[in-house]
């Protein structure tokens, strides 16, 4: 195995012909430039209230996946909501408890891998408001 001048991958083999001779075969494999699909879908386009579960659907995938990460950033930090080494097609990529976070604004990413490296990428805001106190009847009324 060897690689040509554009990073094409050879493998090279004797074959033989139909008198018997060996004969070099070369077959020359393109190296993988395409990057791996990542998609979010049927997020919230409004801000959601604390304490509800967001389930964040898409599609993560390649000929070659090796991996997709789901985070969250906000606030100064980011979080790590799925990190997977199984491609979806299109469905639930993870969930994210906005109880475990503060209200305020969220930039959601998804970054999928392949095993050449290359990487495709997707984001969306997510906003978290507070969850409202209960009303409390004043007493008379």
């Amino acid at each position: 195995m060897a690689l040509d001048t554009q990073g094409s991958v050879l493998y090279v083999a004797d074959t033989l012909n139909d008198r018997g001779q060996a004969w070099p075969l070369t077959i020359s494999v393109p190296p993988d430039v395409i990057r791996p699909r990542a998609e979010l879908a049927d997020l919230p386009t409004a801000p959601v209230e604390r304490g509800v579960v967001v389930q964040i659907r898409g599609r993560a995938v390649d000929a070659h996946f090796a991996r997709y990460r789901l985070t969250l950033t906000g606030g100064g930090s980011t979080s790590v909501v799925v990190d997977s080494d199984q491609p979806v097609w299109l469905g639930l990529l993870g969930q994210v408890k906005t109880a475990d976070f503060a209200p305020g604004a969220y930039q959601l990413e998804l970054v999928v891998e392949d095993a050449a490296g290359n990487t495709g990428r997707a984001s969306a805001y997510l906003v978290i408001l507070p969850k409202p106190e209960p009303l409390v009847a004043a007493p008379g009324w």
